[in-house]
């Protein structure tokens, strides 16, 4: 609704780089229409910063997506590779938010992770692990974002849910949302539990 350019981006398979403010590894960029850096952005407001990044600390937030009707940005983020302590992560998009990668996945008082802060790193308002008797194999997991539904051919309940799927334990589910605007998940539903390796999920124009 700022009418910038948001790109999230990985941390190029190298986790040391995604908490050094000298890189753009595991950044979200804000770019105005001239590709240049607002000037309320996070990297803007510091020395040895780049001024392009707005927030930070992403393993791989492989898809994003906004819902303009309550201006809120959904940031879907891989986990990492080791599947005893993996998880898949949904993120609220924060001006200036650190998500913690490589010292956080799933919540921020995790005690597979220690050193994640709750103090310093922004929590996911989902998680889920890797090892789990929900993954086909018993462990592995790619989340895949995902939309808030707008439309009208589906029923009213319908109206606001977060959509989402998983490339490699291929569903599609949803989650409803508190009415009260909060970011409060009263549940999570599967709406096509077989949909093959889901990759990117929008909503058309009709």
């Amino acid at each position: 609704t700022d009418r910038n350019v948001y790109v999230t981006l990985g941390d190029k398979t190298t986790s040391e780089l995604s908490q050094n403010e000298k890189y753009y590894a595991s950044s979200i960029i804000r770019v105005d229409q001239n590709g240049k850096a607002p000037s309320d952005n996070y990297g803007m407001k510091g020395s040895g910063r780049l001024p392009e990044v707005w927030a930070r600390g992403l393993r791989n937030g492989f898809r994003s997506t906004w819902d303009y009707q309550t201006n809120k940005f959904y940031i879907f983020e891989v986990g990492g590779n080791d599947q005893s302590t993996a998880q898949e992560d949904i993120h609220i998009g924060k001006a200036g938010a650190n998500y913690g990668w490589p010292l956080c996945e799933g919540h921020c008082d995790n005690p597979l992770f220690p050193r994640c802060n709750c103090k310093n790193y922004d929590d996911p308002i989902y998680t889920y692990i890797h090892r789990d008797s929900d993954a086909p194999t018993g462990y592995n997991a790619a989340i895949i974002g995902g939309f808030v539904y707008r439309g009208t051919q589906f029923p009213s309940s319908y109206q606001g849910v977060l959509f989402w799927g998983e490339f490699s334990r291929q569903f599609i589910k949803y989650m409803v949302f508190q009415s009260d605007g909060s970011n409060t998940i009263t549940s999570v539903n599967d709406f096509i539990p077989d949909a093959g390796n889901v990759i990117s999920i929008k909503q058309s124009p009709d």
